[in-house]
């Protein structure tokens, strides 16, 4: 039962099946991703970045989208377009198809995953907030609370998120820790009850 770190997020290597899935929520990198495609796992990697190069590995399923806990609501550094569940960037640019994690599982006939990691930009707490049940063994996640758009009291957003997902998952891990000079849980860890 001894907790592992891979790519900087903390995982129960204990709880993984080879074959079984990962939803790799924000896997820019790719070290998440490559480090559980070869322990056998087959990988959803999603990631709204354009022109990610995507590696050649066994397994892998790449989603070029943004991750959100509902239909509706803004992200990050992404506007969403009233008219459909998509995003502008910033900048003006290229529209940015999202999707949540049912419709992922929907898509890609996902019935349950092993782990599920988060580092997406600030959509942690909406995901989790709106997580639909007992549908990952774990889930490791990097908090982002100070992305801009985000309720200036993430202390909210973390009691609604934690009372929602408490109704199945214990927390194993999540404290405050220093990345450069930002103090965020940088690392958690929740563990489905069994």
């Amino acid at each position: 039962m001894a907790n592992t770190v891979i790519d900087y997020k903390t995982v129960r290597c204990d709880l993984l099946t080879p074959g079984g899935w990962v939803l790799d929520g924000g896997c820019m990198g790719w070290g998440f991703v490559s480090d559980m495609a070869s322990r056998g796992m087959r990988v959803l990697a999603v990631d709204p970045a354009p022109r990610l190069a995507v590696p050649n590995l066994l397994g892998l399923e790449f989603a070029n989208v943004a991750l959100v806990g509902k239909e509706r609501h803004r992200i990050g550094w992404v506007h969403q377009d009233e008219a459909e569940c998509c995003y502008t960037s910033d900048d003006g640019g290229r529209q940015i198809p999202a999707r949540t994690v049912p419709q992922l599982m929907a898509e890609y006939e996902i019935g349950h995953f092993d782990v599920v990691k988060l580092n997406v930009e600030g959509a942690e707490y909406e995901i989790l907030k709106h997580w639909p049940g007992p549908i990952a063994k774990q889930i490791t996640v990097s908090f982002h609370e100070l992305v801009p758009g985000r309720n200036p009291e993430p202390k909210h957003y973390f009691e609604l998120m934690l009372t929602h997902i408490s109704q199945w998952y214990d927390v194993a891990q999540h404290e405050r820790t220093l990345k450069g000079s930002e103090s965020n849980y940088w690392d958690s860890l929740f563990i489905l009850r069994t």
